[in-house]
């Protein structure tokens, strides 16, 4: 069975978490002619679409269907997402993601039909302490519109971290970065690189770039902003014991200059 586009350009946002991808895929999504899913192929746990989506994860259709094939997966997908005047499909998909679906492999199957990749990267510091602070806290990410003064001063709470963990949590997100990013050329994948802090402090231009990689429309207008920033100004100041982690990273070679 074909995967049936109908002339839509498929693409997927590969990242790993704290990398800004969930504020993407809402901006991605405000373009007209884009629909951008978050994790629908999660593996583990429930399953997390876009707000007032009706559409079906992976993961529950191979718990209802055990033998289901990849095309079989993606065309409901695509049947479930279609609307007047879409020109572009995508989802979000962390690294871990596109392993622990059987004999369903997404990543090769996806690059075989053509998706286009997104890959998204941060800092590996930024990306392993922001992920700490927020195992930490127990909280990922806050809508704005429930981000009350009161939620946002017991979510956004000054935490201890444990050192050495953190510093493993660097050398893995190093490690992990490089790897995919290699996968992703062996497989001769179509994909742009895109770093957070491009995405953050030339938001327009980063997003124009994606655009013309997906063949939409560019745009002058800047998406509303519907997440709530998880940390302060200074990521120090969200840390109780930050001189000890700033030792740690230190100890291990590990350049903690571009953490804000």
């Amino acid at each position: 069975m074909p995967l049936e586009l109908n002339g839509l350009t498929a693409f997927a946002i590969a990242t790993r978490g704290r990398t800004g991808s969930t504020a993407l895929v809402g901006d991605l999504d405000q373009h007209p002619d884009i629909l951008c899913h978050q994790e629908i192929l999660r593996s583990i746990g429930a399953a997390e679409s876009s707000i007032d989506r009706d559409c079906t994860s992976l993961l529950s259709y191979r718990a209802s269907n055990p033998e289901a094939t990849a095309e079989e997966y993606f065309n409901l997908l695509i049947a479930q997402s279609m609307r007047p005047g879409l020109k572009a499909l995508g989802m979000k998909v962390l690294l871990n993601h596109f392993e622990g679906h059987g004999s369903i492999k997404p990543l090769e199957f996806m690059v075989e039909n053509g998706f286009r990749f997104i890959y998204l990267v941060r800092n590996s510091v930024n990306e392993a302490v922001s992920g700490a602070i927020a195992a930490k806290r127990g909280a990922y990410n806050l809508q704005l519109s429930q981000a009350t003064p009161e939620l946002r001063a017991k979510l956004l709470r000054p935490v201890e971290l444990d050192p050495q963990p953190l510093v493993k949590s660097v050398k893995m997100a190093n490690h992990w970065r490089t790897k995919f990013g290699e996968r992703l050329t062996g497989l001769n994948a179509n994909f742009i690189t895109v770093t957070y802090e491009d995405y953050v402090s030339r938001k327009m231009e980063t997003l124009n770039g994606i655009y013309a990689f997906l063949g939409v429309a560019p745009s002058t207008e800047d998406p509303e902003v519907r997440w709530t920033k998880m940390t302060s100004a200074s990521v120090w100041d969200d840390i109780v014991n930050a001189d000890a982690v700033k030792e740690a990273l230190q100890e291990a070679g590990i350049d903690y200059s571009m953490v804000s």
